[in-house]
């Protein structure tokens, strides 16, 4: 599955919770990084796209059967994460602080 670097595919939720993303929410940039990679998971055969065509326009994605056996991986991901947030502050703090101290030093 390819995507844009910098680009997250992780963050399709199922249709029963829903999210107004329109231009007076968020960056453009953000709306081409998600846009393209609903269209990846949709070409992937992961999630369905439903156009209403209604004013403003409404945009529908839903996971299909073969997305939906992703989803213990997903939890599993973020039950790691969960468990390791502490862990991965520390590192970013301490990979941070280096970075700081080497461009400081000269």
């Amino acid at each position: 599955m390819r995507s844009r670097p910098g680009c997250w595919t992780n963050r399709v939720k199922p249709l029963t919770r829903r999210a107004r993303l329109g231009p007076s929410t968020m960056p453009t940039m953000m709306r081409t990084c998600i846009h393209t990679s609903l269209r990846t998971l949709e070409r992937d055969g992961l999630v369905t796209r439903t156009v209403t065509p209604s004013v403003p326009m409404r945009v529908d994605y839903e996971l299909t059967a073969l997305g939906r056996t992703l989803l213990p991986v997903m939890v599993g991901i973020k039950d790691w994460a969960e468990a390791h947030v502490d862990e991965v502050n520390t590192a970013r703090r301490v990979y941070d602080e280096a970075r700081t101290t080497a461009v400081a030093a000269g």
